[in-house]
Formats: structure tokens, C-alpha cells, sequence
């Protein structure tokens, strides 16, 4: 945009210039690019990926509910106050008591005694504190530490899911950049051969069907070309969603796609699982959780006594038998409800029993998912080994044909084979690469080395 500042009057010029002035670095630095590796990634899915945060929030609302848990043995105060409205007032009328003196005896006239006014106004405070409740209230706070640890295994799950998804993201993006370069660099070339071609053609050397068939392949790498860079971007999108980016940030990798042993022993990775899965612990938790909510239904069944005290406000609104304060214990034992308390106990017996065989079948599956990996891993070693050899063929082929070409030995045809060889073996060794890193950060999670994780495993 071009901006004419002989139309503005020079005061107008110089705040004009001055406001440009200071705009400049604010746009030079919104449209610098964000430089991450992958441990930067690894901090940045922990610190703002939504999944991440809504795990965390998980872990607070069970510990607010241990709290709360804990808080039953604390007394409960209430204040009361109340408005009754009578037909009449409630009192006690006394016959009329007849002396039996001479000559003719004596009537004695008692008056009504009013026990309850027509109109009353209570208040009062009251006091409860529960003394014995069959270890209802201590079972329940067990079970709510239970489920404080279930959901910390739980975001810890999370968090391990999350990171390893966002570094597959950005291996994703890696091998996009590699696939997009081997692309230019074919149509690059494609392009230069397509003009040694016309060049060619024009001195009567290369035929007609040589300069069509060099055409033809200018316009398939264009296409191939444009199909790598839209699929860059979309692994560019997924990745700035993993982090929590807005889609207009600019990211550069600084990581790149190489190969770096990471030796891991089968067995032994087995094992490790078995005892760091978070999955595992998990199933524990609730496992003790549902015991312990067991019990703290089978504790209905129990007495349940209680310490009381009240006090009432209002004086002249008590009869001669109320008292002003009192204080007490009480005790309550249900003699039948219809066994529903029972049922609930029994319901959460099967659970528990629900949960053994989950347990048992979480930690197979754990062991099959680590022996999956660890395949996955050392085939992709065995792929980049024949990658690379094969990408070392297909260079020396392209430069051969190439040569035979120049000296008018060879033909178009045998460049542009030749030229496909070559991006079909820089593609294997990338996917190849791409396959083992990505399967060793799998590796990784399914192990449960969440250290090594979040430092972005290479």
C-alpha cells in the first residue's frame, strides 16, 4: 500500500510518520516466525493443549471432592426460624372446684391457662455432630483419595497421549518439508531437462516425441509438487492445533529428520510398562475406590448416632414445657428399608469384580501394544538401510542417464525414469525415517518413560 504524504499538512505528516515508525517493529515481529524443537513442542502441549488443561481441572474437582468428603465429621449449624398462625389459642381450662362448706358451700372459678398463643414467632440455632455413622463418612473419604489418585493417573495419561501425538504431528511436518524439497528438486530438474529438450529439438537431435514425453512430465511434477506443499500445509495446521497456535503463527522446525538409535530390550520394556503404565494404576484406584464406596453403603446398615444442641431465640414464644437450650444424642438404626442399601453394596461387590478383569486384560493389551512398537521400530531400521542403499543406486542411475543423454547415447525417456527413481527413493528413505522416529516416540509412551517424552524422546 502506498501512502501519498503530500496530501496531509505537516503536523499530520509527522504523526503519521511517527506512528509508521513505531508500527514497523510491532509487524516485524508478529510475522517472525516461532522457532520449536521438539522438547519446546513437548513444554508447549503440557502448558496450553486443551486436553492437557481438562485433565488438570479433572484432578482439582477430585480433590475438591475429598475435601468435601472430609468435611462430614465437621458440625453442621442451622438456623431456624418459623410463623404459626392458630384458630385459637391452645390452653388448658380447669372445671370450676366446689367447696363442700356450710351452709350452701363455695364454687372456686379457675381460669383458662394459655399454654400456646394464637400467634407465634420461633427462632432458633441448632447444632448436629455426627459421632458414629459405621464408618460410612471414613469410607467415603478413602474412596475420594481413591479417585484423587485415579484422575493424577488419568493426566498423566493425558499429558503422555497429548505429547506424543504433537511429536508424531511434527514428524508429520518433517517429512512434509522433505517430501515438498524432493518435489522442487525434481521439478527443478524436469524443468531444465524439459529446455535441454526444446534446445535439443530445435538442432535436429531430440525427436518430437522426446519434447511431448519431457512435457508431459514438467506438468506431473508441477501436480506432484502441489499436492506435497497442500498436504505441508495441513500437517502444518494439525501441528499449530496440537500446540495451541492460532493458524496465522508461522512455525519453524528446528529438528530434523534423521536417524539416531534408541536401543530398547523387549522383555525388559515389557516389565517397565507393566509396573509405570498409567493405565494400570488407574484401574487400581478405582478398583479400591468401588471397595471402599461398598462399604460406605454397607455402613448404612450400622447405627448411626449423633451429638445435637439448640437454643431458642425468642423467649416469650416458649410455652412452660419448652426449654430455652438443650443438648442430646441421638441414635438411628433402619430397620427395613427393602435391602436397598444392601443391593448398593452388592452392586458395588460386582464392580469391583468388573474391575479385576480389566486390570488383567489392560495389562495384556499394554505388553501387546510395547511388542507392536518395538516391531514397528526395528522393521523401520531394516527399511532405512535399504533406503539408503537404493537412493545411492538411483543417483548414479540419473547421473548415467543423464550423461548418455548429453552425448546423444541415451534418451529422454531414460532421464525421466531415472529422475522418478530418484524421487521414489528419497520418498521411501524419508517415510522410512519418518516411520522409525515416529514409531520409537510410541515406544516410548506405550513404556511410560514420560521423562523422555517430554523431552521430546531425540
Amino acid at each position: 500500500m502506498k501512502i501519498d504524504l503530500r496530501s496531509y499538512g505537516s503536523a499530520s505528516r509527522v504523526m503519521l510518520l511517527t506512528l509508521l515508525i513505531l508500527a514497523m517493529p510491532l509487524a516485524g515481529r508478529a510475522q517472525a516466525p516461532v522457532a520449536i524443537g521438539l522438547a519446546q513442542a513437548a513444554e508447549r502441549v503440557i502448558e496450553a493443549n486443551p486436553l492437557v488443561l481438562a485433565a488438570h481441572q479433572d484432578v482439582l474437582a477430585s480433590e475438591k471432592q475429598l475435601s468435601r468428603a472430609w468435611r462430614e465429621y465437621v458440625p453442621t449449624i442451622t438456623a431456624n426460624a418459623r410463623y404459626s398462625y392458630l384458630d385459637d389459642d391452645i390452653a388448658l381450662t380447669v372445671n370450676p372446684i366446689k367447696v363442700p362448706l356450710p351452709p350452701a358451700g363455695i364454687t372456686i372459678n379457675v381460669p383458662p391457662v394459655t399454654l400456646l398463643d394464637r400467634s407465634t414467632l420461633r427462632a432458633d440455632v441448632t447444632a448436629t455432630v455426627p459421632l458414629f455413622t459405621g464408618f460410612r463418612i471414613a469410607s467415603g473419604i478413602r474412596a475420594s483419595r481413591h479417585m484423587v489418585q485415579d484422575a493424577t493417573a488419568q493426566d498423566t495419561l493425558a499429558m503422555q497421549r497429548a505429547v506424543a501425538s504433537t511429536l508424531v504431528a511434527y514428524h508429520q511436518c518433517l517429512l512434509a518439508d522433505r517430501l515438498v524439497a524432493a518435489r522442487e528438486e525434481a521439478y527443478a530438474t524436469v524443468t531444465a531437462h524439459q529446455h535441454r529438450v526444446e534446445a535439443l529439438q530445435q538442432q535436429g537431435i531430440a525427436t518430437q516425441y522426446d519434447r511431448i514425453r519431457a512435457d508431459l512430465a514438467l506438468s506431473e511434477a508441477k501436480k506432484s509438487l502441489e499436492e506435497s506443499r497442500n498436504g505441508r500445509l495441513v500437517a502444518y495446521s494439525l501441528l499449530k492445533k496440537q500446540l495451541a497456535y492460532p493458524d496465522s503463527v508461522r512455525i519453524t522446525l528446528t529438528d530434523s529428520l534423521t536417524y539416531v538409535p534408541y536401543p530398547v530390550d523387549l522383555e525388559s520394556a515389557i516389565v517397565e510398562a507393566r509396573g509405570a503404565r498409567p493405565e494400570i494404576r488407574s484401574v487400581e484406584e478405582k478398583r479400591e475406590a468401588v471397595h471402599a464406596m461398598s462399604n460406605a453403603e454397607f455402613g448404612k446398615m450400622l447405627p448411626q448416632i449423633g451429638a445435637f444442641a439448640r437454643y431458642e431465640f425468642i423467649e416469650k414464644s416458649l410455652t412452660q414445657l419448652d426449654p430455652r437450650w438443650i443438648v442430646g444424642v441421638s441414635a438411628s438404626l433402619t430397620i427395613f428399608n427393602g435391602f436397598k442399601d444392601l443391593a448398593a453394596s452388592q452392586a458395588y461387590d460386582i464392580q469391583e469384580e468388573k474391575l479385576n478383569n480389566v486390570g488383567d486384560e489392560v495389562g495384556n493389551s499394554i505388553a501387546l501394544e510395547v511388542r507392536k512398537y518395538h516391531a514397528d521400530k526395528n522393521t523401520a531400521e531394516q527399511q532405512i538401510a535399504a533406503a539408503e542403499t537404493s537412493l545411492r543406486l538411483a543417483l548414479e542411475a540419473l547421473r548415467m542417464a543423464d550423461l548418455r543423454f548429453s552425448t546423444g547415447s541415451g534418451t529422454s525417456l531414460e532421464v525421466l525414469d531415472a529422475q522418478t527413481a530418484v524421487v521414489a527413493g528419497k520418498t521411501s528413505l524419508a517415510l522410512a525415517l519418518y516411520n522409525y522416529r515416529t514409531a520409537t516416540i510410541e515406544l516410548t509412551r506405550s513404556v511410560a518413560r514420560t521423562d523422555a517424552l517430554f523431552r521430546g524422546v531425540f
